[in-house]
């Protein structure tokens, strides 16, 4: 990734920060070995399964959570003010990003309409502390409903 014989700025000739270093290379380069080594695209795929299918499970009676959907690890639970209608509540997920976070959960608001909750953890979570999470966050949820 990185070739002496190519870096022939003088020093003091060149400013920015596109241009890489060598130790940020070394450990771009070690992070795709772990996660090669790992397996984190499957670890990713089969816990964000578990999780979206606890969350679609939860939704019957949930009353404002009119969808919950992910690919791998990347979440959203859209909330909404009647699920016939699907008219987005966003005030409601802001209430819940906020009780969330009481109990120990960060979680971001997206979608159109800032009415969807994003679960965006880190690929390395284990089982455990993504089902403590989602348990958190339903938590969450029911006191506010």
């Amino acid at each position: 990734m990185y070739r002496v014989e190519l870096d022939t700025w003088k020093a003091g000739a060149h400013i920015g920060t596109f241009r890489g270093h060598v130790t940020a290379m070394a450990a771009g380069a070690a992070c795709l070995r772990f996660m090669k080594e790992y397996d984190l695209p499957g670890h990713a795929a089969e816990l964000g399964e578990h999780v979206v299918d606890r969350l679609q499970e939860a939704m019957e009676e949930l009353k404002y959570v009119g969808d919950s959907r992910g690919r791998g690890l990347m979440i959203g639970v859209e909330f909404v003010r009647d699920k016939d209608t699907k008219e987005p509540y966003p005030e409601m997920a802001k209430r819940v990003r906020l009780e969330s976070y009481k109990r120990g959960v960060i979680v971001e608001l997206g979608g159109h309409y800032g009415n969807v909750i994003r679960f965006l953890p880190p690929l390395v979570i284990t089982g455990e502390l993504a089902d403590k999470g989602v348990d958190a966050f339903l938590e969450a949820v029911k006191a506010l409903e």
